[in-house]
C-alpha cells in the first residue's frame, strides 16, 4: 500500500462548516479501525518510497495544525495516516501534490466559496465529490474542470476500461484507457488522392476576377 502516493488521490477535502467536526470524527475513527491505534509498528502499512520524499512530506506538515497523526519514523520511511486542519490557503501542503498520507481539511460555508477555492489550482487531474443533492452535483461537475473523478467514491474511475483517463489544461492532455486508449497511441494518416484524369485550371495563375470569385464560393 502506497498511503496515497498516487496521483489521483485526494490532496484535500473542503467541508461544510456544519459536518465538519462530525467529519473529522468519522475519518478518525476509520483510520483506527483500519490500521490501529500505532500505524507506525504495522508491518502491512506502507512506508514513502524514498528518503528524499519523506523528508519533503514531513515537512509539509511544518507549523500546521495537525489535529490527528503526525507522527514518523525515519528508519523506516513511515508517516502516520494525519489529518490537518486549514486556515491559510497559501502554505505548500495546498499548493503543492501530497503524495503522501496527509489529508488537509478546508471548510467552507457556500457553494460559490468552496469553488473559489478550487480555481487557486485550476484543472485537477481528478475531483471527488460527495453529496446526495443532485443540485451540488451537478454544480460542482459543470463548474469545476477536472480530468475526471468519481460522485461518493474516490480513485474507482481509474478502473473501468468504459472512462477515458487523462487530466485537462494543467493537468494533462489526452486520455486513454479502453478504445480511447487505442486512439491515442494510433496515427491516423491524412491522405487526399486525387485523378490524374482532370485538374482544374481555376487553380493555378493568372487569377482574375472570375477565378477568384469561383474560390471564394467554392471555400
Amino acid at each position: 500500500m502506497y498511503v496515497g502516493q498516487t496521483c489521483i488521490a485526494p490532496d484535500y477535502i473542503l467541508v461544510h462548516e456544519s459536518v465538519k467536526d462530525k467529519l473529522i470524527e468519522s475519518l478518525i475513527l476509520e483510520i483506527k479501525k483500519q490500521y490501529g491505534l500505532e500505524p507506525l509498528k504495522e508491518e502491512t502499512y506502507g512506508k514513502i518510497i524514498s528518503q528524499k520524499h519523506f523528508e519533503r512530506v514531513k515537512g509539509l506538515l511544518e507549523n500546521q495544525n495537525v489535529i490527528y497523526g503526525g507522527k514518523s519514523d525515519a528508519q523506516s520511511l513511515k508517516i502516520e495516516p494525519t489529518l490537518v486542519l486549514i486556515d491559510n490557503l497559501n502554505t505548500p501542503i495546498m499548493q503543492e501534490e501530497i503524495f503522501g498520507p496527509i489529508l488537509p481539511i478546508v471548510t467552507y460555508k457556500t457553494k460559490e466559496e468552496a469553488l473559489k477555492v478550487i480555481k487557486l489550482n485550476d484543472t485537477p487531474l481528478a475531483t471527488y465529490i460527495f453529496t446526495e443533492c443532485k443540485e451540488t452535483k451537478d454544480y460542482f461537475i459543470n463548474n469545476v474542470s477536472f480530468g475526471g473523478g468519481c460522485v461518493n467514491d474516490t480513485i474507482m474511475h481509474i478502473t473501468s476500461p468504459n472512462l477515458p483517463f487523462g487530466g485537462v489544461g494543467e493537468s494533462g492532455l489526452g486520455a486513454y484507457h479502453g478504445k480511447r486508449g487505442f486512439d491515442t497511441f494510433s496515427h491516423y494518416k491524412s491522405i487526399l488522392e486525387k485523378s490524374t484524369k482532370i485538374d482544374l485550371a481555376l487553380r493555378y495563375r493568372p487569377y482574375n476576377k472570375f477565378k477568384i470569385k469561383s474560390i471564394k464560393k467554392f471555400f
